[in-house]
């Protein structure tokens, strides 16, 4: 029987072909393609998974192949390849969570049941779900008024981007870290150098705000226009 694990590799292997032939037979972006491949797969397959970032990814095929595509080069033409084994290795996390709660069972939790400091907490988380639910769906509004495509239909970067934020926000319930009411803190179960988020996933955060600001600076001086 094939583990959880396993499946997920197994799907990005199919995902990761596929994407290879879309490439000439003997080309040099083939080539590149099957090379990253393997060792995103040797990251992410590997009993301790790793991520595979362009940096962390370029350094291990370096080690055998001189001619491995460098950082930048994985990130301007084969970011679809590092995406394929990202969400890999983010379900691979995951593989055991539970599935999360649409907003009407959020809606539903009940904290009778809890002692007043946990359910003023999940209280909290309730309220912040749902303001965030509320921001999400206006930003989707002004995105669909914003550009010719509805934002159903936003690019697969954007998809990329709101998963791993997703992964990020689910791997808070690890304990590393500790949610009060007044924010997310590091807590006496944390170790010394726990990386808080990715850097990858910071930077594309960043890219992804800057737009959107730059859509409501479009929208405002086209109205005062």
């Amino acid at each position: 029987m094939v583990s959880r694990k396993g499946a997920i590799v197994s799907l990005a292997d199919s995902k990761s072909e596929a994407l290879i032939g879309t490439r000439l037979e003997g080309s040099r972006a083939r080539s590149n393609l099957e090379a990253i491949w393997r060792v995103c797969r040797s990251l992410v397959g590997a009993r301790t998974p790793t991520l595979p970032t362009a940096p962390i990814v370029s350094e291990r095929g370096a080690v055998k192949n001189p001619q491995f595509p460098t950082e930048q080069t994985i990130y301007n033409s084969y970011r679809a390849m590092l995406h394929i084994w990202r969400k890999a290795y983010y379900d691979i996390l995951n593989a055991d969570a539970d599935p999360p709660l649409a907003m009407s069972e959020v809606e539903m939790i009940d904290t009778s049941h809890m002692d007043s400091s946990s359910a003023f907490v999940v209280g909290r988380l309730k309220e912040i779900v749902f303001e965030l639910t509320q921001r999400c769906n206006a930003l989707k509004r002004i995105i669909d008024e914003a550009v010719p495509v509805p934002a159903g239909d936003l690019p697969e970067e954007a998809t990329a981007i709101m998963e791993a934020l997703a992964a990020w926000t689910r791997s808070m319930a690890n304990g590393m870290f500790l949610l009060d009411e007044f924010g997310l803190k590091v807590s006496r179960r944390t170790p010394n150098g726990t990386r808080i988020m990715d850097a990858d996933l910071f930077n594309n955060l960043s890219r992804f705000t800057d737009d959107f600001q730059n859509i409501q600076k479009a929208r405002k001086a086209s109205r005062v226009s």
